[in-house]
């Protein structure tokens, strides 16, 4: 596996291990030897948001979980570049980023499988969340167990490593 260590402009770092790289034409699973989890590999989470503060508050809390974490990325172009080579477990977006809706970012995500939590100061319209069917919305603030729980729902396959990392 390539290390998303390597993938990743020097302002942007993942943690600890390695992500899965995206391989063009697949759907989104999880890397598996015969019937069991590939023992290397460490789910990774996306996490897209201008705000510094917020950016590294939910870094450090899915870090803490045990999770690997690719970002936080202040604009839809820097994630979606990182996503071009690789696949998250999970990815939590701000709605609004530096230049400008996550829009198509989500979408690309949603196409591939990936469950998405767009974790936004705004509600949304109902186009703007017409548009991203299948997204989950939060409004900021949230707390931590909400937010574990939501992430939790969407992407199951997290609940093991965490599990393990807090062990």
């Amino acid at each position: 596996m390539e290390s998303c260590q390597q993938a990743l402009p020097t302002t942007h770092r993942v943690t600890r291990h390695s992500c899965r790289p995206f391989a063009r034409g697949t759907a989104h699973s999880a890397l598996k030897t015969g019937d069991k989890m590939d023992p290397t590999f460490v789910p990774c989470c996306l996490i897209a948001e201008d705000q510094a503060l917020i950016g590294m508050a939910l870094e450090a809390y899915f870090e803490d979980l045990g999770l690997e974490v690719a970002g936080p990325f202040a604009s839809s172009v820097e994630a979606a570049r990182w996503v071009e080579t690789h696949t998250p477990e999970l990815a939590i977006l701000d709605f609004k980023l530096k230049d400008g809706s996550c829009s198509d970012l989500a979408r690309s995500l949603l196409a591939r499988g990936v469950p998405v939590i767009i974790y936004s100061g705004i509600s949304g319209t109902n186009d703007e969340r017409g548009d991203l069917v299948g997204a989950s919305w939060l409004e900021k603030p949230v707390d931590r167990p909400t937010l574990l729980k939501i992430a939790l729902r969407l992407a199951p396959s997290l609940a093991c490593r965490m599990r393990r990392a807090a062990a």
